[in-house]
């Protein structure tokens, strides 16, 4: 009886010395095999194909300014990339004082709105700001010239008021290259644009309504559209810095401020004495068009 259970505790003391084997140093070494070509058949290629790709010398190469291709390709292989130096111009700052006679949430009551306008020969603009119609008249880019105006407009609309707007300096950030000059003249054109929707507010207050003078506001007007020319030409021919305006809306603004200038022209021509309000709708409109630029 003690011979036979001596026998089985032998075979279960090697059948325990088979499972540590079997666990302990067969299994380990099977995983670590196992690992090794699941990494060398899944993980290593991907690894590779992403360090193939050239991408990082393809977005170095682009933000490069410097014309030698060899200093490039130098660059980039030695991790030695310049700092691109930048120039900053600015749009010049600008304010609007206008007349608001009404604020309308609805269309159909901007018509008989502005048939009242028409009536009283006052100039008028309707404005969109988000969900509601701003209806104003009386605009200019210095706030004496509407006060004076408010009395006169309020004794058709009761709750007309002064409405001010004003845009501050705007920063445009452009590389120091080939196209400064390029940049620098569509600033300055963007500029004098400004400058003269300022002059002709001016002219208009002072020469025109207090003297009958048109000939300096004609003067602006064809000023207005050289300037005009030259912006298109530079907006169309020159690859814009990233904090300019929106190339679509100088487009539009340059497209209704030709016909503005147009018109105010052809009025003029003609002498028409019963729509030469119309003339500060005009320009009224080209002013808020520039707004629709640098907002």
């Amino acid at each position: 009886m003690k011979k036979s259970r001596l026998k089985m505790n032998r075979r279960r003391r090697k059948s325990n010395i088979v499972l540590v084997f079997i666990f302990c140093i067969i299994l380990p070494i099977m995983a670590i095999y196992i690992g090794l070509r699941v990494t060398e058949k899944w993980v290593s290629p991907a690894l590779n194909m992403e360090f193939e790709d050239d991408d990082y010398s393809i977005d170095l190469e682009d933000i490069l300014v410097d014309d030698n291709d060899e200093d490039e390709v130098k660059n980039v292989d030695n991790d030695d990339v310049e700092d691109v130096e930048m120039l900053v111009g600015e749009i010049n700052s600008m304010s609007i004082f206008t007349i608001q006679v009404a604020s309308l949430s609805d269309k159909d009551n901007i018509e008989n709105l502005i048939n009242n306008l028409n009536q009283q020969r006052l100039s008028y603009l309707v404005y969109q700001i988000e969900d509601s119609f701003k209806v104003y008249t009386h605009g200019f880019t210095r706030r004496p010239y509407v006060e004076e105006k408010l009395s006169e407009v309020r004794e058709v609309f009761e709750d007309a008021y002064i409405n001010e707007i004003h845009f501050p300096i705007k920063e445009i950030k452009f590389e120091k290259n080939n196209y400064e000059k390029l940049y620098k003249g569509t600033i300055e054109n963007l500029n004098d644009l400004i400058d003269i929707m300022e002059k002709q507010s001016e002219a208009w207050y002072n020469n025109y309504e207090k003297e009958g003078d048109m000939d300096i506001y004609v003067e602006l007007l064809k000023k207005q559209q050289s300037t005009l020319d030259n912006l298109s030409t530079d907006i169309n021919e020159n690859l814009l810095p990233q904090s300019f305006p929106s190339k679509n809306n100088v487009e539009k603004m340059i497209h209704y401020q030709r016909s503005n200038i147009n018109r105010s022209l052809e009025i003029i021509e003609e002498d028409d004495q019963e729509n030469l309000y119309r003339l500060h709708s005009l320009y009224l409109d080209s002013l808020f068009r520039i707004v629709e630029v640098i907002k």
